[in-house]
């Protein structure tokens, strides 16, 4: 269950973010982080509510004409707090993945030629900005067109060299 729950919360994640984006502007992080966690405490006080409710109308009983069954207060005070552990457990697990999560937002002016970036007034090769701005390693390798034009080898299956 808990190896399942970070593409959980990233398809929570996904979802909040295209909901939140207007035509004009893109919303910020901690603004969805925020709207996420809102939805999920709303969810379990509905779920409680329900609980609660349910428990001293006693649908079944004018429904279905069954037994008339009193709320028994202590299960139910149980049963709200198992339902607040768990929206602890899902609101800290929401936080700590948003909080991971990096992202680039913006526009940069890339060199036709070389691949720099522009970075205010000077010019840094784009590896260096992914580096800075999100935990992406680099290695460096050779494309197959290039590794022909510039060392005339081929490389058959494709791969890099």
């Amino acid at each position: 269950m808990i190896a399942k729950a970070p593409e959980f919360f990233f398809i929570i994640f996904t979802v909040a973010r295209l909901q939140l984006m207007d035509s004009d502007k893109f919303v910020t992080k901690n603004k969805i982080r925020n709207r996420i966690i809102r939805y999920e405490i709303t969810g379990f006080a509905l779920v409680t509510a329900v609980y609660w409710i349910t428990g001293m109308v006693e649908p079944p009983y004018y429904l279905l004409k069954t037994q008339y069954n009193p709320i028994d207060v202590y299960e139910a005070i149980f049963v709200t707090f198992i339902i607040m552990l768990l929206c602890a457990y899902v609101v800290y697990w929401t936080r700590k993945i948003i909080s991971e999560i990096k992202h680039l937002e913006g526009f940069m002016s890339i060199c036709a030629s070389c691949k720099n970036v522009r970075v205010g007034d000077r010019w840094v090769q784009i590896e260096e900005i992914l580096s800075e701005k999100s935990d992406l390693k680099f290695s460096h390798g050779i494309c197959p067109k290039c590794a022909e034009r510039l060392y005339g080898i081929k490389s058959g299956n494709g791969n890099p060299v």
